[in-house]
């Protein structure tokens, strides 16, 4: 069937139209292509610094111009853990382990030096009581050494003083005593007297009232010499216990017995030529309590 050409017209005209618009795109494309450009080429630099008779090409000068770009660490974001209530597991690592090894050092070495100091204390006290009995010994020694010198020279005469005239307490030469008397007696010569344990020699004196007892609290016994110096007025100025005659030398029992020396009270001497002080002896015997 043969189209009308009524239509056949307005195909026709259709694919004229089509074509010159077809021509007219392509001619469009030709013309913006760019063509050489003409002239004379100047070079402006790209930078303050330069070297060389050539010009580089463009695409080199701005290869050396162009820095590089830094390059930046990529950091990698810790996952967060979903459930931010769960505690995390606790790891026990080397270095947990070497902490508390170095704790239980630590204690180890505490506990060490406390012990050693508590055996330095008590070595310190041993070697301080030890220390403390052998001066009490000797000191006991010392007083039983001078006790029995005492007793030696009261039998054998006063061998540490060879060039003395006598023996004696009246502070004049010669050797007193009586030829007649008791080896027993408790006095030298006049002037003595004794009792309640408690006698007395002073030369020429006598005792107003009565010679005091010395107070004492130990159960020891012994016999106790004092020398006296008394002034003319029969106060006795000094005491020095231990005299020659004790037997004990008991530091308790020569105190008592100095004390009591010194309260003992003789009458007084108005004679012109009568010394200023006398030497006399008062013996204490203490017993057993």
């Amino acid at each position: 069937m043969e189209m009308p050409s009524k239509q056949q017209g307005l195909i026709a005209t259709i694919a004229v139209h089509g074509l010159a618009l077809a021509m007219l795109f392509l001619l469009d494309i030709v013309s913006q292509v760019p063509e050489k450009p003409a002239g004379v080429t100047v070079n402006f630099g790209l930078i303050d610094e330069g070297m060389g008779e050539t010009d580089p090409a463009p695409l080199e000068a701005a290869r050396q111009v162009v820095p590089e770009a830094p390059v930046t660490e990529s950091r990698v974001t810790p996952k967060v853990r979903d459930n931010a209530e769960e505690p995390a597991p606790r790891v026990l690592t080397q270095q947990t382990e070497d902490a508390l090894a170095v704790k239980k050092q630590n204690e180890e070495s505490i506990e060490r030096e406390r012990l050693e100091k508590e055996k330095r204390e008590r070595e310190e006290a041993e070697r301080k009581k030890l220390e403390e009995e052998r001066i009490l010994r000797e000191k006991q020694q010392a007083q039983v050494n001078a006790m029995k010198d005492r007793q030696k020279r009261s039998f054998g005469g006063n061998t540490g003083n060879s060039g003395a005239l006598g023996e004696g307490v009246t502070g004049n030469a010669g050797n007193q005593g009586d030829p007649t008397g008791s080896v027993d007696a408790s006095r030298r010569g006049q002037g003595g007297g004794s009792g309640s344990g408690i006698s007395y020699s002073l030369e020429g004196r006598n005792v107003i009232g009565t010679l005091a007892k010395p107070e004492y609290n130990i159960n020891d016994y012994g016999v106790v010499v004092v020398q006296i110096t008394v002034n003319k007025d029969g106060i006795v100025v000094n005491a020095i216990p231990g005299a020659k005659g004790s037997t004990t030398m008991d530091s308790r029992l020569l105190e008592a017995a100095r004390k009591a020396a010194l309260t003992a009270r003789f009458n007084k001497v108005t004679s012109p030529d009568a010394p200023a002080y006398q030497v006399g002896t008062i013996m204490y015997h203490f017993k057993l309590l």
